[in-house]
């Protein structure tokens, strides 16, 4: 049990490392670490929440700086996103969930151009 906690309190950490360094990427660090050790109906409004935490964080400390004419397409899809992504959350069976995003993360990695061009031998 113990254990299972420092690794819960690690992961966070480490996510919110990611997060705070890069500006985004939490939950896409957080949420693979946590699953093995929770069950996904706990390890995603947990990662949610670590993220909103964070954010809250940020906006508090920068809320000078937010251009809210770009960010109005985010909010607007995001609230469009979180009702779907509850009830897949709620009702949705946690193999097929699992399996659906993994096949989303190697479908969208496929589809995206990569950082760096090949290196020419």
């Amino acid at each position: 049990m113990l254990s299972t906690v420092l690794c819960i309190i690690g992961i966070s950490f480490l996510a919110t490392l990611v997060r705070s360094t890069f500006g985004f990427g939490e939950s896409l660090v957080a949420l693979p670490l946590l699953v093995p050790f929770i069950p996904l109906n706990i390890a995603v409004p947990l990662s949610v929440l670590m993220s909103v935490f964070t954010a809250v964080v940020v906006v508090a400390q920068d809320h000078r700086e937010i251009h809210f004419n770009s960010a109005k397409w985010l909010i607007l899809y995001a609230m469009l996103g979180i009702p779907l992504g509850l009830l897949i959350l709620t009702y949705g069976n946690e193999y097929w969930v699992k399996i659906a995003l993994g096949l989303l993360i190697i479908m969208y990695s496929t589809y995206a151009k990569p950082i760096m061009e090949p290196i020419p031998l």
